[in-house]
């Protein structure tokens, strides 16, 4: 891969090996001090690619025959759970899982060290770490072993091989985003925002690319284990689940739009760095010191521009907007000019580059506000589940977030719902009114709703749903088969 004059393939390696260091380190000693992962999803993707291991390169997804995914479902993280399989080799599976999160969460900056010395954005290494830490919400977001952390890789890289007019390596890109992540259909957004930039400086549609990312898209769309039932899958996300995502307890905080203030302060420094950048490049522009900017920086302004629309709509975006905003400012200071040249003014710039990447690394190491899980909730119930169900059988569950971490207890149970309460309202919204109005607490004989509709015998209520305990506790047709603090089981008579 050619780079820009700044720097050789050599030092770029060695910068990001340098980068990739320093962020595996800080990330897994916060996830091993705390002793957990961000969020709940790893669980579940770890798993996932330890049965890779064990059965075969593809696994259905068939512990949810109720929802969309139904009794073989198709694993659109497919490519993530290859990546994640080797450190599921590692014998203390929570050190695999810890491990897994730690090298992910690592492999963002070193990536984005690459990519801005790609761009000839001086200080490209402290740059890409600034860019992981210049949030509230990050790094913790990348501390969640999910297909989010694979998914600004590939952008980056993908933005890199549009500014280089490189077809094949953009449709590989493509493809390979889309065997990890139905979310590379983004991929065809950013072609379009490209051709539109080119054609400001060429004067010329550039149609090929995006026909290369159509094409990089549809090879792994077509050449797909689950062929056709993944089209299916992807339709149900593009035009169900992100068009009318819930939000809220019954079904998850992901697509909670901050207010205003809330949008500015949890990622303040990601908006002020991308403001500093803004007000330079506008002060070049209007002295006359530079007639527009560059290409890649009017390219990768735009698309941050994108993620901030998003982000403002969807507070789980916040992993796109805040690197994308890093890297833009970088590339508006180096249009203008600002980056000094003088040695004493590049050791200050170090200095202070240096030390809020340290104060912010800080600040989260011992931030406490953003929950951290460990791995044995569900331990002792999924236990008696072992020794007292028969394997196969469908548990009606109370709570679909549950089912990430009784899955990595035990995959012998198929459950009513899970992964996201969307997947069951959009394959039978019926049974999804059913299964709120029972799991709330709101329906008069929710024993009688369970049979009638779910047609299993065998309840897991969540401690959170203490209501729906109660109810069942005092029907005469139920017994409570076990209860510890991690929630209820109850088989109806």
């Amino acid at each position: 891969m050619r780079l820009n004059a700044t720097g050789s393939t050599k030092r770029a390696l060695i910068e990001a090996a340098g980068v990739f260091a320093v962020a595996f380190a800080f990330s897994f000693w916060v996830l091993s001090h705390r002793n957990g992962i961000a969020g709940v999803d790893g669980f579940y993707h770890f798993q996932i690619a330890s049965l890779l291991i064990e059965y075969g390169p593809f696994v259905d997804i068939e512990w949810l025959p109720l929802t969309i995914l139904g009794t073989n479902g198709t694993d659109h993280h497919w490519l993530l759970h290859v990546l994640i399989a080797p450190f599921t080799l590692i014998e203390d599976r929570w050190l695999g899982l810890l491990t897994a999160t730690a090298f992910y969460a690592a492999l963002v900056p070193a990536v984005l060290s690459v990519v801005g010395r790609k761009l000839g954005i001086p200080y490209a290494p402290l740059i890409a770490l600034l860019a992981v830490v210049a949030s509230n919400v990050m790094p913790f977001r990348l501390f969640m072993l999910r297909s989010q952390n694979i998914a600004l890789v590939f952008m980056m890289l993908g933005l890199v091989a549009m500014l280089q007019k490189r077809y094949i390596a953009v449709a590989i890109v493509s493809m390979f985003f889309m065997y990890t992540y139905h979310g590379a259909v983004i991929m065809g957004v950013l072609s379009l925002i490209y051709i539109s930039v080119n054609w400001w400086y060429e004067r010329r549609w550039d149609w090929k690319m995006v026909l290369a990312c159509a094409l990089g898209l549809s090879i792994a769309l077509l050449a797909n284990p689950w062929y056709p039932e993944n089209i299916d899958y992807l339709v149900f996300h593009l035009f169900f689940k992100a068009l009318n995502p819930m939000v809220g307890s019954v079904v998850g905080k992901e697509w909670y739009a901050y207010p205003p203030m809330l949008l500015f302060t949890s990622s303040w420094l990601a908006h002020c760095v991308l403001a500093a950048g803004i007000a330079v490049l506008a002060t070049s522009l209007w002295k006359g010191k530079l007639s527009r900017p560059k290409r890649d920086t009017t390219l990768f302004f735009f698309v941050t521009i994108l993620f901030f629309l998003m982000y403002s709509r969807a507070n789980k975006f916040a992993e796109f907007y805040v690197p994308f905003a890093v890297v833009s400012a970088g590339l508006m200071l180096r249009d203008a000019g600002a980056f000094p040249t003088a040695v004493r003014m590049k050791t200050l710039v170090v200095t202070a580059f240096a030390g809020v990447i340290v104060w912010r690394a800080w600040w989260f190491s011992t931030n406490q506000l953003i929950p951290i899980n460990d791995g044995r909730k569900f331990e002792e119930l999924v236990a008696y589940l072992d020794s007292s169900v028969p394997a196969g059988t469908l548990i009606f569950n109370s709570s679909w977030g549950d089912f990430v971490r009784l899955i990595w207890q035990s995959t012998a149970f198929r459950y009513v719902n899970g992964l996201d309460g969307n997947y069951l309202a959009g394959n039978k919204p019926e049974l999804f009114n059913v299964w709120h109005r029972v799991a709330v607490g709101k329906s008069r004989h929710p024993a009688k709703a369970i049979r009638e509709h779910f047609d299993t015998r065998w309840v897991m209520v969540s401690s959170a749903h203490t209501r729906l305990a109660r109810q069942l506790a005092s029907d005469a047709t139920v017994e409570l088969r076990y209860q510890d603090q991690s929630g209820f089981v109850f088989y109806l008579r």
